[in-house]
């Protein structure tokens, strides 16, 4: 996912090992893809209001989609939204939620629209015209997934969700500041103002011990990283339907919030906080409450749940059903197979089976049954539902509902312990990988060296333009933001000597694990190995003999940088476009965990975690090294490189007898938390 820079070889015993670009080369943003960019930067421009672009409010006026029914890849899809439309979509300004089955019906149709237009010049005219038709948060969201999956769009980059929507991730009380500056300042040539965030946080903290990770939870990186996981692999999107490979899909569903799961986890540990407590379906109890102090874009604020709220059935759902979708998947995973709809017996007892599990857990469509129901989507759709369940009192969904602001609930955590356990449970059948699976003949890892491991809280802010009206040439000047402490860490290197029978590829691993659990009692490696988190993942060139490899934190393979905001995105497009700087097709699409959330936040003090590297035989299914690519983001086109389990070699219980090969190595590390000052202190 990130470039790196290539360091030459030297001819001396020991030989700097280097890490392979694994990244396609970058490429030039055309002079059409640039239009494209800033014609979809215009469409998703203050979404909440009718268009403010005459040329685009122009085209949609004028475009007849009954009429231009031959533009399309399938014509029934066409016909099928016209119907739709005539009998009354979702109105403009109502609440919109991809887990309602009505909604997300609708939403499908008008996607069809996006993701089957032949040409762009089509896609854009059917976006003008759905533009000021149709929901704002169902245009936003089929679009965004219709960009992001359709091949003539690669290279187009999306808004950042939290300008798009600003209401969803600030305080009420901060929308309303806001505005009040706009209003009076408007025409105030270059005026900025930042806005800091609400001291709620630092009074709840006295209240309730959960709120110590809010800082996590309320990140917007971690609310981007879901909502780009959710883009890329919607629960309701039938692979077969729009031609997507999508490898591995099941496993990295798995794979993902397992890990995020696991980061989590460390949070707690670093603030003195018990793990995560999974939700018992049996007895169906939401131990903490949250109150988000977010609203929807209309204004209704999302719906605060007290603590120890029982969760009730819905119209459409019960908890049953839960139990029962659980219980089956339960029932598979002992068994270790399943049967499809004709009655053919399905194996999860080969590489493939994980991959099965993640797609019956998650419900995709692809899954040849429905057996096994959709376990993920009732599970949050329930709780999201908790304060109002048969919707007598006119709540709102709660945050659950949606991919963006789901991960600043503490019961998102609780539900994915819940789904974790059965990838655990499928884990626990798997045979301990024997010594000839884990060790890599010839090579041998020694000597582990990493910098100071710090990190701190800065401040962070994102632009409000959102929330007021107007354009961006009128707006450009006026800077309305708010300002909010996160989290990040010092760049750090590692630095390790690798000896090598001969001249080969190989795959470098590098994970963290806590080494003591919140009490203080050392854990085991069979009790480490589910609390692992992949730090990075890289291929490396090895010479004959000693071979020094070093990597910064910043080349980690899954981590990605701060997204550009709307308004750098539309001038750089500007600058680009009048021929002043060359922009880059930006091929990852902001996908990826946070780089600055690469490490917990550790302790003043400091605290203790064990980091593991491993070095193993590069095994690929990439056809060129030049298409090399161990992120799992823009996956959804190709096969997934790395042929070894996601997790390897934590994916199973281990056997210490044999998990002590000489391409192993553990270090113990210190984690030490610091404040701003003292970073910047001489």
């Amino acid at each position: 996912m990130k470039a790196v820079i290539l360091l030459a070889a030297v001819a001396v015993a020991a030989v700097m090992a280097v890490p392979v670009d694994e990244k396609t080369y970058r490429t030039p943003a055309t002079t059409e893809l640039l239009n494209v960019q800033k014609n979809l930067l215009k469409l998703m421009w203050r979404v909440q209001d009718y268009n403010t672009y005459p040329e685009q409010v122009e085209i949609g006026k004028n475009y007849k989609l009954e009429e231009d029914i031959e533009s399309y890849k399938n014509k029934e899809y066409v016909k099928d939204f016209l119907i739709a439309y005539k009998k009354g979509l979702l109105p403009r300004g109502d609440i919109f939620s991809v887990y309602y089955e009505p909604h997300r019906k609708q939403m499908i149709k008008l996607f069809d629209l996006f993701y089957f237009a032949k040409d762009y010049e089509t896609l854009y005219k059917i976006a003008c015209w759905a533009r000021d038709r149709v929901n704002e948060y169902m245009f936003v969201y089929s679009l965004s997934v219709a960009v992001y999956h359709r091949a003539d769009m690669r290279g187009v980059v999306l808004p950042p969700f939290y300008e798009i929507f600003p209401q969803k991730f600030v305080d009420s009380e901060v929308v309303f500041k806001a505005y009040h500056e706009y209003m009076n300042h408007k025409n105030t040539p270059d005026y900025t103002v930042s806005i800091p965030v609400s001291n709620y946080t630092e009074f709840w903290y006295q209240h309730d011990l959960e709120q110590r990770i809010a800082y996590f939870g309320e990140d917007l990186g971690i609310s981007m990283h879901n909502k780009f996981m959710a883009i890329e692999y919607p629960f309701w999107m039938d692979a077969k339907k729009y031609s997507l490979t999508q490898d591995r899909k099941g496993e990295l569903f798995f794979w993902i919030y397992d890990q995020l799961l696991a980061r989590y986890e460390m949070e707690r540990i670093a603030n003195y906080l018990p793990e995560t407590e999974a939700i018992d379906f049996v007895d169906p109890v939401v131990k903490h409450g949250y109150n988000s102090h977010v609203s929807y874009m209309n204004g209704v604020d999302f719906p605060i749940r007290p603590d120890n709220m029982k969760i009730e059935d819905l119209e459409d759902m019960t908890v049953e059903d839960v139990l029962d979708f659980e219980r089956r998947i339960r029932d598979a995973i002992d068994l270790g197979y399943f049967y499809d709809r004709e009655g053919h017996k399905i194996s999860l007892k080969d590489n493939k089976g994980i991959d099965w599990v993640g797609r019956i857990i998650q419900g995709y469509p692809d899954v040849p049954t429905t057996y096994f129901g959709s376990l993920a989507t009732y599970a949050y759709t329930l709780i999201s539902h908790i304060v109002d369940p048969l919707h007598s009192l006119g709540s709102a969904p709660g945050l659950l509902e949606h991919s963006e602001t789901a991960t600043r609930d503490p019961a998102f955590y609780s539900v994915q312990k819940t789904l974790n356990k059965l990838f655990i449970k499928f884990k626990e059948h798997l045979t301990p990988y024997k010594r000839e699976e884990l060790v890599f003949p010839g090579v041998k890892v020694e000597n582990l060296e990493v910098d100071k491991l710090v990190t701190y809280f800065e401040d962070f802010e994102f632009d409000l333009y959102s929330v007021f009206a107007g354009t961006y040439e009128s707006d450009k000047n006026v800077n309305i933001k708010y300002r909010t402490p996160r989290l990040n860490h010092k760049t750090f290197n590692y630095k390790f000597d690798v000896t090598s029978d001969k001249e080969q590829d190989a795959i470098v691993r590098i994970f963290l694990g806590p080494k003591y659990d919140v009490y203080g009692k050392e854990l085991s490696l069979n009790e480490k190995r589910v609390k692992m988190i992949e730090m990075d993942k890289f291929k490396v060139s090895l010479t004959f003999g000693k071979n020094v490899v070093t990597r910064s934190s910043q080349d980690a393979f899954l981590t990605t940088k701060d997204e550009l905001t709307t308004k750098q995105i539309i001038q750089k497009v500007e600058e680009a476009l009048a021929g002043t700087t060359t922009l880059y097709k930006e091929e990852s699409y902001h996908c990826g965990f946070p780089e600055r959330l690469l490490l917990p936040k550790g302790r003043k003090g400091g605290m203790p975690f064990s980091l593991f590297v491993m070095v193993t035989p590069y095994e690929t299914t990439a056809s060129e090294t030049k298409t090399f690519s161990l992120g799992y983001c823009s996956s959804y086109d190709r096969v997934y490189p790395d042929v070894k389990p996601f997790g390897y070699p934590f994916d199973r219980k281990i056997s210490e007898y044999d998990f002590n090969t000489p391409n192993m190595y553990f270090k113990d590390v210190i984690i030490f938390h610091k404040t701003i000052e003292e970073i910047n202190r001489p």
